[in-house]
């Protein structure tokens, strides 16, 4: 008997799954997806340049803190 494996594409969010469905399904390259309540979940996942700004504005608020303590 020959089982017909689903693969995930980001046209998939928000569909209803098993989790014995969602263990055997392959995901194309790329995103991320997960299985909440039930509900497949495709996942944001932040990259470098998201990084670099937050990294930024970390930078900008401890130079304030620092110029301004207490404040």
């Amino acid at each position: 008997m020959s089982s017909v494996i689903v693969t995930l594409t980001p046209a998939d969010h928000g569909r209803r799954m098993a989790l014995a469905d969602f263990d055997r399904a392959e995901a194309v390259p790329g995103p991320v997806f997960e299985l909440g309540r039930g509900v497949v979940v495709l996942v944001d996942v932040p990259d470098r340049r998201h990084l670099a700004q937050v990294n930024a504005l970390r930078r900008i608020a401890h130079a304030y803190d620092a110029a301004h303590p207490g404040h």
